[in-house]
């Protein structure tokens, strides 16, 4: 089904009205905050859709699973202490203000936010038969068994932008777990960098100074925080930096993953990635692991934050009346809707300032966004900054985009060329690209119906297996491949048969190819097997008719680019993709490149040496809107 990112909020709003009266107790019984902030999401002005549908989620996990109120009651009064008549009365911590050092309420949405993560129960059997052992608080036998009752999030997903307060929420995650945690809780501070990790640690260090000032009973240092011999606990926490050596034997309850956002695959890898990935992968004795996500967006579009970003966002849509198929996962997004991220609306909207940062007067100043958008008009990185940071948009790092990957993303559809088949009316074009280097061996296809008069394009991807393993994006192309949208060539060169057995197979499902275009460079062995099958199997008498090399010059790609345009920006689009992750990624990877003397265009990577930077695809797109407009005219 196609994806319409308006019709699906107003699908999210309308169920999120109808559920509510049968729900406000229960919110209300949890705290009139986390009420008060469900209830405000059925205002569709001021909320974002994914805020909507994160809603839709915690609402179906109230029915799943048992929720623990007085446990999230603790927490909550924790961090604020006691409150009446809007003043504190006593406990709770206390934060740097203006003012000096105060305490402060949980807004509705921060409120939320921690319910989502302490409240959220589930019956798990220890493997351990009845009568075994000792049972801990939280276990009961039951058949034979001992059961245990755990915390089910063990993942949370902050996507909140600069000046909201993620830096506290996942400071008192730590300060939580290194008083409450396991007798021996290790929690680790995770940032891009140093000093990234410091702002984090130094945080959790002054929440956790102030109930032992004295230093009597827990040490401090300028990395590592932990209980001193002889104290009734064994807990400590540790800052840790991407890109550091990382020692042996940690033994985590808890990661802290602040700015995830600005990671980028860079060198083989992801250095926050594998920072994340080595504290996770010593999590595996916890009964009651976490990890908490803090982070803006950045500025690089692949990133291992994007991938899970986008991952998250695709099982939120598709989770509208489906059965959770990732409760163990809580997201909070805090972003313009997708229709609202074009540069001229962020920042002429007012509206959109309060939706993206909903502590606007809270821990921002009111007209802060007002100030650093007058700042922005006049410096492009300035801008670029701003769209990132304040209002949550993942930018590119080149200054001249052609078509953003948010709006690739709307017109993205669960429809894939095997649907296209000729008896549906469907046409279909093929452009090729089969390098032989450290490229990505590409097909797209494009599909017009002459029913409809819509065209549709999908993509096959191939990388050699040695490229799979050297590519400084490898752990990017690994998460296609085992999702299936990128198909891996044994050895060292592109097996010619892969991409023509996937052709033949198409044709065998009703495919119906009009023709098929091709950059001749390294394309001699799968062009001639193509032929061939043609030939002998089709009975074309002349393939070289129906297989022909396009030319890669502005002058030839400028009427496919026009026309691309054309059809993704028209009301309704006439070009949707498939939901192949490699569509926004590579879109976001181009650039136009004018011909100054004629003023052709043609999409250019935006970073020529690098080889996490694609862009064969979208160059094969147009290459089938040229072979479209050639067989047009020819007819004609």
């Amino acid at each position: 089904m196609d994806y319409d990112a308006k019709e699906l909020k107003a699908q999210a709003v309308g169920i999120l009205t109808d559920l509510l009266p049968r729900y406000r107790d229960r919110l209300r019984a949890i705290d009139p905050r986390v009420e008060a902030y469900v209830a405000g999401l059925t205002d569709d002005e001021h909320h974002n859709m994914y805020e909507q549908l994160g809603a839709l989620k915690f609402l179906g996990m109230l029915d799943e699973y048992p929720f623990d109120i007085p446990y999230t009651q603790q927490r909550f009064r924790l961090y604020e202490g006691i409150w009446e008549s809007g003043r504190h009365v006593k406990g709770g911590l206390c934060f740097s203000g203006l003012a000096g050092r105060t305490h402060y309420r949980l807004t509705p949405i921060q409120a939320y936010m921690l319910a989502g993560v302490y409240g959220f129960r589930h019956w798990v059997d220890t493997g351990a038969p009845a009568g075994s052992r000792q049972l801990l608080p939280s276990e009961v036998e039951r058949d034979g068994m001992i059961w245990d009752c755990r915390r089910l999030v063990n993942e949370a997903v902050f996507f909140i932008p600069r000046k909201f307060g993620k830096t506290t929420i996942g400071a008192f995650f730590q300060f939580e777990g290194f008083f409450f945690g396991d007798y021996n809780f290790e929690g680790y501070c995770c940032a891009n960098s140093a000093d990234q990790a410091k702002i984090l640690y130094s945080m959790a260090y002054d929440l956790i100074h102030q109930l032992d000032p004295d230093e009597k009973r827990i040490r401090f240092t300028a990395t590592e925080i932990n209980w001193k011999k002889g104290q009734p606990r064994a807990a400590k926490i540790v800052a840790l930096s991407a890109g550091g050596k990382t020692k042996d034997g940690l033994f985590a309850q808890y990661c802290s993953s602040d700015e995830y956002g600005s990671a980028t695959y860079v060198n083989d890898h992801s250095d926050m990635a594998s920072l994340v990935n080595v504290v996770e992968g010593s999590m595996g004795p916890r009964r009651e692991p976490l990890t908490v996500h803090t982070t803006t967006a950045g500025n690089s579009l692949l990133g291992p934050f994007q991938v899970k970003l986008d991952a998250i966002k695709d099982l939120l849509r598709t989770e509208v009346g489906q059965p959770d198929r990732a409760p163990w996962q809580f997201a909070v997004i805090l972003q313009p809707d997708e229709w609202e991220m074009d540069d001229e609306t962020l920042f002429s909207d007012e509206r959109i300032w309060r939706k993206v940062n909903p502590h606007i007067g809270i821990t921002v100043q009111p007209d802060f966004y007002r100030k650093e958008i007058e700042k922005s008009r006049l410096d492009p990185e300035k801008r670029k900054e701003t769209a990132t940071k304040l209002f949550n948009v993942f930018q590119s790092g080149a200054v001249t985009e052609w078509i953003k990957p948010e709006l690739i993303r709307q017109l993205q559809t669960e429809r894939r060329i095997d649907d296209c088949r000729w008896e549906d009316g469907w046409s279909v074009y093929a452009g090729m690209d089969f390098s032989q280097g450290r490229d990505l061996h590409a097909i797209t296809y494009l599909a017009w119906n002459e029913n409809t008069g819509e065209f549709f394009a999908d993509l096959d991807a191939w990388v050699t297996e040695e490229t799979l393993e050297t590519v400084s994006i490898s752990e990017l192309y690994k998460t296609w491949v085992d999702a299936g949208w990128l198909h891996v060539s044994p050895g060292k060169v592109l097996q010619p048969s892969l991409p023509v057995n996937r052709i033949i197979d198409l044709n065998g499902k009703g495919v119906n190819f009009m023709a098929f275009g091709y950059d001749s460079y390294q394309s001699r062995e799968p062009i001639m097997l193509l032929k061939e099958w043609l030939f002998s199997t089709l009975g074309i008498v002349k393939p070289d008719e129906m297989v022909m090399p396009v030319s890669q010059t502005f002058a030839s790609y400028n009427p496919s680019v026009i026309k691309v345009e054309n059809c993704v920006k028209s009301d309704p689009p006439l070009l949707r993709f498939s939901k192949n992750p490699m569509w926004p990624w590579e879109f976001g990877c181009c650039q136009l490149e004018t011909d100054v003397r004629m003023e052709n265009r043609k999409p250019l990577k935006r970073n020529p040496g690098s080889d996490a930077c694609k862009v064969d695809h979208v160059q094969a797109l147009c290459t089938c809107f040229i072979l479209e407009e050639m067989l047009e005219d020819k007819i004609g």
